[in-house]
């Protein structure tokens, strides 16, 4: 119960933006990111942290073409605001070249940002991030995958797709910009079924 607590709180802002909350998922999630990191040899994942946010920045630029979804402030408030987000970068000769941001709660891994930068597009890392991420909220017993999508970033949805995720909803003016989005789902065998 504790931890719905927390996350109300900082759903309904009772949390200061200069006081942190401790993650209560990242420490979970080490082992599994260890182990992930001993089977690739090419590719390092790392978590996130606020002294990264420059390079979110960066990342959101690139990845969505001069596009600002979070601002920097919104990246440091959930960092230090929510105890249930994960971030996670990808390396490729020490640079950081993707990243897989969002929230673990007890019943959905919801996905925020799945970025990667254009050089690197369509060679399979996104790919290898989503599935991470699948395969991280399984192990944490967690029921289903969310996310929205852009309605006119049909590369993106046939990934989505590909992993066996649904659309649920289209959200008109979802988007500064007007442009709507796709909710989807993927519904999850957990190791508690």
């Amino acid at each position: 119960m504790k931890w719905l607590n927390i996350w109300h709180n900082w759903l309904i802002g009772k949390k200061e933006a200069t006081q942190s909350v401790k993650s209560v998922i990242m420490p979970r999630l080490e082992p599994q990111i260890s182990a992930y990191n001993k089977r690739h040899s090419s590719a390092k994942v790392r978590f996130g942290t606020l002294a990264d946010v420059n390079l979110f920045i960066e990342l959101e630029k690139q990845g969505y073409d001069g596009y600002l979804a979070w601002e920097r402030h919104d990246f440091k408030k959930d960092l230090k605001q929510n105890p249930y987000a994960v971030y996670l970068l990808l390396e490729v000769e020490n640079q950081v070249i993707a990243m897989i941001s969002g929230r673990f709660t007890h019943k959905t891994a919801h996905i925020s940002h799945l970025i990667v930068r254009p050089h690197y597009q369509r060679q399979g890392f996104g790919r290898m991030l989503l599935v991470l991420w699948i395969q991280l909220a399984q192990s944490q017993g967690i029921a289903q995958v969310s996310l929205e999508v852009r309605s006119d970033n049909h590369s993106a949805q046939q990934l989505y797709q590909q992993q066996g995720f649904e659309t649920t909803v289209e959200v008109p003016d979802y988007y500064i910009d007007g442009s709507s989005a796709l909710q989807m789902r993927l519904p999850l065998l957990t190791k508690r079924e």
